[in-house]
């Protein structure tokens, strides 16, 4: 036995002595900064990725002598291992767009690996557009448009009153969407400290739920650098006089008056202004960030102003090399006038009701948001990432001439990642989130979502794959996810089990709905990526979706508490061509999709009448005739999109362009013959509401030592479809006041789409400021959002700014 002792002993011993641990150091070529999460590995596959401060350990054997060292956008590099305290400095790819992005698999990837179309906001387009509200930025984005504070990607939203959101908005990788409505609140997004804007186009709720059936909007902020940075902006802009081309002439309005100018206050314009403030700053193993933003808007239609003050801070602490905690948080009081419903054609921009609390359209509030969101993360010896993070969400919605609404969101999630290999890589994790809802024009609800989710990727030398899915619970009071598996025969996970054929069982009323998501990349040749991608996706209804009950004038609203979540899916097929001519790095982005939904949910007119009701008068059928959120049936939206973009030097001049044009065919596949007569449109084909069939979307910037100057372009087609309600007095048989007096007869003189240019000017006074003259609208076009919603009108800011 003592021989054996020996033996083992001798072995152990000889081992120790024949392994080898490096440490070392991996950090940017350029900047020097650390470069966290970058893989080291050894021909053998042995390997770990830097810490939080770029640094590594690991254990060769005794015929490993070479290590390989890699990172997203940057050269690999491998090199002999020759005594311990290594440097690495890695170079940035010349053949590389040098754009990494996290939203299309939870960690870093550069942007043309991606096996999904995404589409990146960076903020040199942010800040020299003087933007107050990332809404106004997010607009410029190819394939995006926002009606009404709803967002749409390829088509995909429509719109529904602020209710429900099928386009998921991320704040630093955590849902920001409100706990009632489900909606996004634009004007608390952080303008004044991003990093990038990552748009990701299809169904995506395999990795973030719910709401991300047609896509997601990822807002990253910045974060706190070696060296110390200070920005203050201010700015002044005033509305110009709206034009309309009818007052030269004696046209009438719907109602039989002559046109007149939509300018409805006398005296000076209306304008606006405000102000930001950032500072970020690491000191050591602490940083710290802190922003305020203000901004006061008089408003160019009657009623429709807004007051703002908004504070932000992050703060970061490394307990050492392998913990960091971090807490961030902000808050925002806004107060103002919220435009529904015009008075006619003739004055698009006074509201009905004119602007007394008694009887006007317009909803006059003073909201209060506020979020904290505590993260952990844990950088294992082996390489593994833990992290935990959470957010607490309130919205407290106080309004004088609609019911209020207050809400908390508690959302949690852990994320681990483990890479078994450089070119094999597993992200998995569990979240959960709690709303509770508490409102008058609501009612009083709690809701439960939980979802555990992975996603695993294999990588070749030019093909990526990578598979995820996830399964999701959901709970509004009482009501519980209700879906059906199909199971090989013999795997009882249920009672109530069907038949489906002879090697197959339907499992009915599961509570956890499955969602995938199969993605492949290939790199044809040099700068050529093949991409195709299949996503499913799953939507609950919001609480306003299923218990909203209000009312706007003569626009009603009723609840649905039986409506049902809808499902979907999204094919694509895309390529990219990354290219570099001289000091100028582009692509060129092409891909056909298809996407559609199953049961989907929409607010549909029609008349509600309780089961109480068996003899309707006449008052009680108009009293019952307004919007449900209904399930429609089936719906396809199918169509292809170009992007072009790039940065860099051409010639002496620094030109940054995003372009990009949108086609789409948005249908309606059910012949529910109640649904279609709620159409404004009674061709034989129509598409679905709210939807446009073109879009096209360009900005470029160009910078000559001191100077810039940039121009940004947008159109769309004509809405083609709406609902009929907004157009007609005389529906199923009954006459009543027109929601929106003279839409019909505007839309029919407005009919060819739109289009709107803005300029900018910029000019740096020295190495710390800039002064910036913005011109949105440049051509002073009449243009309308959604029907009624007349956008501003030309409006013309002086924009001053400092960083040190």
């Amino acid at each position: 036995m003592k021989k054996w002792f020996l033996i083992i002993g001798f072995i152990i011993c000889f081992g120790f002595a024949n392994a080898q641990q490096i440490k070392g150091l991996v950090l940017d070529s350029l900047s020097k900064a650390p470069l966290i999460g970058a893989n080291v590995f050894t021909t053998t596959n042995n390997g770990t990725v830097t810490d939080i401060e770029g640094k590594f350990k690991l254990n060769l054997n005794s015929t490993e002598d070479k290590i390989t060292i890699s990172y997203l956008g940057y050269r690999t590099k491998k090199i002999a291992v020759n005594g311990n305290g290594i440097t690495i400095l890695l170079s940035p790819k010349s053949n590389s767009l040098n754009t990494v992005v996290i939203t299309a698999s939870k960690r870093r990837e550069v942007v043309e690996k991606v096996p999904v179309s995404i589409e990146v906001l960076k903020t040199g387009l942010i800040e020299t557009k003087n933007t107050y509200n990332l809404e106004t930025a997010i607009e410029q984005v190819p394939s995006v448009t926002v009606l009404d504070g709803q967002a749409n990607i390829r088509g995909g939203g429509g719109y529904s009153y602020g209710a429900g959101s099928r386009v998921m908005v991320l704040l630093d990788d955590m849902p920001l969407l409100a706990g009632d409505a489900n909606d996004v609140k634009w004007n608390y997004l952080p303008v004044e400290n991003l990093e990038q804007v990552e748009v990701l186009k299809g169904a995506s709720s395999a990795l973030f739920g719910s709401s991300a059936l047609n896509g997601v909007i990822n807002i990253r902020t910045a974060k706190p650098k070696a060296q110390p940075e200070t920005k203050l902006s201010m700015f002044h802009g005033i509305y110009s006089d709206p034009v309309r081309p009818d007052t030269l002439g004696q046209r009438r309005d719907s109602l039989g008056n002559l046109y007149k100018p939509l300018k409805w206050k006398q005296g000076a314009n209306p304008s606006f202004t405000g102000f930001s403030f950032s500072h970020l700053q690491k000191e050591k193993h602490l940083d710290v960030g802190f922003q305020l933003n203000g901004f006061n808007d008089q408003g160019y239609k009657q009623g429709e102003t807004e007051q703002r003050l908004r504070a932000n801070f992050q703060l970061g602490y490394n307990l050492n090399n392998k913990w960091r905690f971090e807490l961030n948080g902000g808050g925002m009081r806004v107060n103002g006038g919220l435009f529904f419903l015009w008075e006619s054609d003739s004055t698009a921009l006074v509201p009905q009701g004119g602007t007394d609390t008694a009887t006007t359209t317009l909803n006059y509030y003073t909201n209060y948001r506020f979020h904290l969101d505590p993260k952990i993360f844990f950088y294992a010896n082996n390489g593994d990432v833990h992290l935990f993070r959470s957010r607490f969400f309130f919205t407290d919605n106080q309004n004088i001439t609609q019911p209020s609404a207050t809400s908390e969101s508690y959302f949690g999630e852990y994320l681990y990642q483990h890479d078994f290999s450089e070119k094999t890589q597993l992200s998995a994790g569990l979240m959960a989130n709690k709303v509770n809802v508490f409102s008058v024009l609501y009612g009083n609800h709690d809701a439960l979502n939980i979802a555990p989710y992975f996603q695993f990727e294999q990588k070749w030398e030019k093909l990526n794959v990578s598979f995820g899915a996830r399964a999701e619970y959901f709970r509004i009071d009482s009501v519980e996810t209700q879906t059906d598996w199909l199971l090989p025969r013999g795997l009882n996970i249920s009672n109530d089990n069907t038949t489906w054929n002879d090697t197959l069982v339907l499992a009915r009323n599961q509570r956890f709905k499955p969602v995938m998501r199969l993605g492949i990349n290939y790199n044809v040749w040099k700068g050529t990526f093949l991409r195709g991608s299949f996503g499913q996706g799953y939507r609950f209804p919001s609480i306003a979706e299923k218990f909203v009950a209000t009312n706007i004038s003569v626009l009603r609203v009723f609840p649905n508490p039986n409506l049902q979540p809808e499902t979907g899916w999204n094919a694509e097929l895309g390529v990219k061509q990354v290219f570099k001519i001289s000091n100028w790095k582009g692509f060129i982005d092409a891909a056909y999709y298809w996407t559609e939904y199953q049961n989907m949910m929409e607010f549909t007119f029609g008349l509600y009448l309780p089961d109480s009701i068996t003899n309707p008068t006449l008052p009680q059928l108009l009293d019952n005739i307004g919007f449900k959120s209904l399930n429609i049936g089936r719906a396809r939206i199918s169509g292809w999109d170009l992007s072009l973009g790039g940065e860099g030097e051409i010639g002496p001049i620094k030109t940054t362009i995003i372009a990009g044009y949108t086609f789409m065919n948005p249908v309606n596949l059910g012949l529910d013959s109640t649904y279609r007569a709620g159409f404004s449109d009674t061709s034989a084909n129509p598409i679905l509401k709210y939807r446009f069939r073109h879009l096209a979307k360009a900005d470029v910037m160009l910078e000559y030592q001191k100077f810039m100057f940039g121009v940004s372009f947008r159109y769309n087609s004509f809405m083609e479809n709406i609902d009929r309600t907004f157009e007609e007095t005389l529906i199923g048989g009954l006459e009543f006041t027109r929601v929106l007096p003279g839409l019909k007869e505007y839309r029919q003189r407005f009919n060819k789409g739109d289009y709107v240019f803005d300029m900018r000017f910029g000019y740096e006074l020295n190495e710390n400021a800039k002064v910036t003259l913005v011109i949105n609208n440049l051509l002073n076009r009449e243009v309308m959002g959604r029907p009624g919603d007349i956008q501003p009108p030309r409006n013309i800011a002086l924009q001053y700014a400092m960083r040190f």
